[in-house]
């Protein structure tokens, strides 16, 4: 019998971890090859994201500024 997993995606705003924060926080929670839930929030990293990590992801500078801080 399987037990339940969780695996976890940070996405942060560049590849400089002295400079680039996380802009979203996922997780994908399993068991075997049974999706149980998902989880998915984008987080203010409070700077510039690169265009690379634009282009990447998908995600706009827009909607990680209007997002919570990591903390909250």
């Amino acid at each position: 019998m399987n037990r339940p997993l969780v695996a976890l995606d940070l996405e942060t705003a560049g590849t400089d971890p002295s400079t680039d924060h996380i802009m979203e926080v996922a997780a994908v929670k399993f068991e075997g090859r049974r999706i149980i839930d998902t989880f998915q929030h984008l987080v203010n990293p409070y700077c510039s994201v690169s265009y690379r990590i634009r282009v990447l992801t998908g995600i706009k500078q827009a909607e990680v500024d209007a997002a919570p801080s990591f903390a909250s």
